[in-house]
């Protein structure tokens, strides 16, 4: 379970992203789970959590203001 302020931050990941929080969580979730394996395609999966992770950065430096402004109390949220 998500406390209020993970979820707030996690709609401020999803509107950054233009995706919902389901979207993004299931994106997350899907490449984590892939990951613990040991073979070549567990470490493919990593590699794509990786690049997710900076995709997601990008996205927040690119559009974390405008989401600030557009939901509010969750202003400088980041878990």
């Amino acid at each position: 379970m998500l406390s209020e302020a993970e979820k707030d931050a996690v709609d401020r990941l999803a509107l950054c992203m233009n995706l919902t929080r389901s979207g993004v969580l299931a994106n997350i979730i899907a490449q984590f789970v892939a990951a613990t394996g040991d073979k070549l395609e567990a470490k493919t999966a990593e590699q794509a959590l990786t690049n997710y992770l900076d995709e997601c950065r990008q996205a927040v430096k690119a559009r974390g203001d405008f989401a600030d402004r557009t939901i509010p109390g969750i202003k400088g949220q980041n878990p």
